[in-house]
């Protein structure tokens, strides 16, 4: 009864911190601001954000419009959150913007709407952790509240509960997920629905497109000859979603995709030009130069018109095979270039949210500030104590952890880091933080009982 009365406390402390942080959040900079050029925009919302706002009122207007399949247009990123986004909005029967013409709009509206989506996030991944802790039954009970109070209480993920970006409910769908994996589906009918999981996982954010891959390897691992079976009623149920996002982006452009330009055009923005740089001894602004040259040229040699969705989707193919033939040209840079990248990667971010709230939308000169640079000792040193009691808990969970679970954390570990560890993103490296977690647990266990509680 304690126990259950200590993660009961435990839960409702993480709600209201999360409450309270969110409100601040919205209170503070859910407003219109301008820049020095007299751009104007909402502190909540840009970068990212800005973009999944803009397609939630495109799902609005699709929705009003009885265009059922046209959902938030054009599949460039995220396909699920901007619904969620727009679908919540309507709820409240309200707007996303004052104006109907999406090609000039101003900044979303100021509105409490947007602190109860935030509320709504907390409370999906408060869920999905007691989902993942219930599923950890034969855990040691110490280790496990010391799992519930890091995935609650840890600061990188905390945060961005209180931002308008996908990793607050991809990180919950990542948890239910792990928590199903734990003890996989028997049967049919179970793992289809799995995959459909899977599917809804990829809507969310196109880093799950590959998934699929490390579960084979890991039914292969847990099932042996009787994965084959199991799996393909995963890959059953994940092409239904699959087919539905293609489908709806056919009923729209004419083409049927279901990968979204952004995942051609990353490797455009994140590796094109460093490699070029570095490969042909330019700096990064020349190289940038050429790629753009390059891109225009190809645009008026095939006659691209922009406002088409056919040929920005072209553009993209474009863009991926002009990076995949600088990297095919410089192989050893690119390696070079990759294992950088990764390691900034892996180096956690607990003042994400910091920066972004504390950064104008043009200001590029915040990268050189002393207070930046501050913030990145802070987060070296945070991450160093970080990894050091992850690995020795990965080393204790050798005797403690059942061997099939640690298999399913180290493919997952290696998926999230090969698929985005060249693009450097701190913030991308989430799902790494989730998956390592129970590492933690057992190492600051460990820590404890060998120095604090003899």
């Amino acid at each position: 009864m304690l126990k259950l009365n200590f993660k009961k406390t435990i839960f409702i402390l993480a709600f209201a911190c999360s409450l309270i942080l969110s409100t601040t959040v919205y209170l503070k900079h859910d407003k219109e601001l301008f820049t020095k050029s007299n751009i104007q925009y909402n502190n909540l919302i840009k970068g990212d954000s800005a973009h999944y706002f803009v397609k939630a009122r495109y799902f609005q207007k699709n929705i009003k419009d009885n265009n059922m399949l046209y959902f938030s247009g054009e599949y460039q990123a995220s396909f699920l959150y901007p619904i969620l986004i727009g679908g919540f909005y309507n709820i409240f029967n309200e707007n996303v913007f004052n104006t109907e013409d999406i090609k000039d709009i101003n900044p979303p509206n100021p509105t409490i709407i947007k602190l109860y989506f935030l509320i709504l996030q907390s409370l999906i991944y408060l869920i999905s952790v007691a989902f993942l802790i219930r599923r950890l039954d034969k855990l040691d009970p110490k280790v496990k509240n010391i799992l519930l109070l890091f995935l609650l209480f840890e600061p990188t993920i905390f945060q961005y509960h209180s931002l308008f970006m996908t990793e607050s409910i991809y990180i919950s769908f990542l948890n239910f997920f792990l928590g199903i994996m734990l003890k996989p589906p028997v049967y049919l009918l179970g793992n289809f629905f799995l995959g459909i999981f899977l599917g809804v996982m990829y809507m969310l954010k196109t880093t799950s497109l590959y998934l699929l891959i490390p579960i084979f390897v890991y039914y292969l691992f847990y099932f042996k000859l009787k994965s084959l079976l199991k799996f393909s009623s995963i890959f059953a149920g994940y092409l239904i979603i699959i087919f539905f996002i293609g489908y709806s982006n056919h009923q729209r452009s004419g083409l049927f995709y279901f990968i979204p330009t952004q995942a051609n055009d990353a490797i455009y923005w994140y590796l094109a030009d460093p490699i070029y740089s570095k490969s042909k001894g330019i700096s990064s602004s020349q190289a940038y130069k050429i790629k753009k040259e390059e891109e225009q040229k190809w645009i008026n040699e095939n006659n691209i018109n922009l406002d088409v969705e056919k040929d920005r989707i072209e553009l993209s193919k474009f863009k991926k095979e002009y990076t995949l033939q600088i990297i095919k040209e410089s192989p050893i840079v690119t390696v070079k270039h990759v294992v950088w990248k990764t390691f900034q990667f892996l180096i956690i971010d607990p003042l994400h949210l910091s920066n972004y709230l504390s950064m104008n939308i043009v200001d590029k000169d915040y990268w050189k500030t002393e207070n930046h640079k501050i913030k990145i000792y802070i987060n070296l040193l945070y991450s160093s104590l970080i990894y050091i009691i992850i690995a020795i808990g990965f080393i204790k969970s050798f005797k403690n952890l059942d061997i099939r679970i640690n298999f399913l954390l180290l493919i997952l570990s290696f998926y999230f880091s090969f698929l985005l560890g060249w693009s450097g993103g701190s913030r991308y490296n989430l799902p790494i933080i989730i998956l390592f977690s129970l590492y933690f647990s057992f190492g600051l266990r460990q820590i404890l009982q060998k120095f604090l509680l003899k």
